[in-house]
């Protein structure tokens, strides 16, 4: 079975990798603290939602089927990987910019098919607790039958923590950000991952 492996390996995170589930892999190099911590987050806020779904009851509509499926993580002194579910055809990211490029407009039936997915799944994220503030294109993956799935919890917080946002520190990317995100004039809540989309 094809899985995706997420390294955060050197000073950066190295994307994401297709191997098989059986494969070895590269001897990771030293993480950076700010990488480390975005993974581990990761991991957190993945099993976070994993048990948010599993307490939610069965069904093949659930919107937690819009969020990639952490399959296992492992951590050593110096990274930390990811086996996530595989989503085979990419971002939405080099999609868009696709369209743009060839002088075309999105269609609405398209941008209507990903927003009910990405908003179905927000709304799960949000009610389990958590903002992502940082959904973008290149957030966004599909696999081979078209379902969107929201990936990289590397910067999400818990609604419910204090603290967690430091002082004059901006997260997210700022072409997908809300005011408050950028000026930091009030709390970040469920209204920014919104405002993204």
């Amino acid at each position: 079975e094809w899985c995706a492996v997420k390294k955060v390996d050197g000073l950066q995170d190295v994307g994401l990798q297709t191997v098989q589930s059986e494969g070895g892999g590269q001897a990771p190099g030293a993480a950076h603290p700010r990488a480390l911590r975005d993974a581990l987050r990761e991991v957190a806020a993945l099993r976070a939602l994993g048990s948010a779904a599993g307490s939610s009851g069965a069904g093949d509509d659930r919107a937690d089927r819009n969020l990639v499926r952490l399959l296992g993580a492992y951590r050593t002194l110096e990274s930390v990987v990811l086996v996530l579910e595989l989503c085979d055809q990419g971002t939405l990211g080099p999609w868009i910019e696709g369209v743009v490029a060839s002088g075309q407009q999105l269609q609405m039936a398209a941008v209507r098919y990903v927003a009910v997915q990405l908003l179905g799944a927000l709304r799960f994220v949000h009610r389990a607790g958590l903002l992502h503030r940082d959904v973008k294109p290149d957030n966004l993956f599909l696999t081979h039958d078209g379902t969107v799935k929201v990936m990289d919890f590397g910067i999400a917080k818990q609604t419910t923590a204090e603290g967690m946002t430091l002082t004059g520190t901006i997260l997210g990317t700022p072409g997908y950000m809300s005011p408050e995100q950028i000026d930091g004039s009030s709390p970040v809540s469920q209204a920014a991952d919104q405002y993204a989309t």
